[in-house]
């Protein structure tokens, strides 16, 4: 020591301390080193691309341009470029996330979902916080319109559902059997029909040019 301050301290079948104005501020262990307040690797070649841990902010800061890499060939890179943040995933295989449900959400604090991806379960998508777009075991279910220049279903007999939430009657179109249909789900009845020899049939599958069930 150097009157009543320590600046180096070796501590037989113990640590080794190093001290900044009689305050410790390294240590040797048994298990490694332990730092006792901030650390900055400063980046001789390139100005400002440091790396600083900071106690007071809770954070291992990489200041701009300065990438976190993993892979003996850096094939994963995340790093924020002063503009934009980037994970870059140069190497083999894919770049996998792991989670029961992954969210992603606008900037923090705005409290605003984009998507979520849950397991076992739906792919949300969301605008503006309000989910427009999700997956079932079933097929999609969208909430709101859907714009498209072509919509091709495929199935053994596919049909779009008409659902009228006012608690009117829902109807649906399908094609089954070769049979175009007009369908009022709520009665379970066929408004109308159109088989493949181009017969309409209203209120009834049809066996003539015009087959009306009822008085026309």
């Amino acid at each position: 020591g150097h009157g009543s301050e320590n600046m180096i301290r070796a501590i037989t079948d113990g640590a080794a301390e190093l001290y900044y104005d009689n305050v410790k501020k390294l240590e040797t262990a048994s298990n490694g080193i332990t730092l006792n307040d901030g650390l900055l690797l400063d980046n001789a070649t390139n100005a400002g691309r440091d790396v600083q841990w900071q106690p007071s902010n809770d954070r291992l800061a990489f200041l701009d341009n300065t990438k976190a890499t993993f892979g003996n060939a850096v094939d994963l890179q995340i790093y924020h470029d002063g503009s934009n943040s980037f994970i870059d995933d140069t190497g083999t295989g894919n770049l996998v996330v792991r989670s029961s449900t992954i969210a992603f959400e606008n900037a923090p604090g705005g409290g605003e979902v984009l998507a979520k991806f849950i397991g076992d379960g739906a792919t949300e998508l969301y605008f503006d916080n309000s989910k427009k777009l999700e997956t079932t075991s079933s097929g999609v279910t969208v909430t709101g319109s859907l714009g498209s220049g072509d919509l091709t279903i495929t199935s053994s007999a596919p049909f779009i559902n008409f659902i009228d939430t006012d608690n009117n009657d829902d109807f649906n179109i399908q094609v089954n059997g070769g049979q175009f249909a007009i369908n009022n789900t709520t009665d379970a009845a066929t408004n109308l029909a159109i088989d493949s020899s181009g017969n309409v049939g209203i209120g009834t599958s049809p066996s003539a040019k015009l087959d009306v069930n009822g008085d026309a």
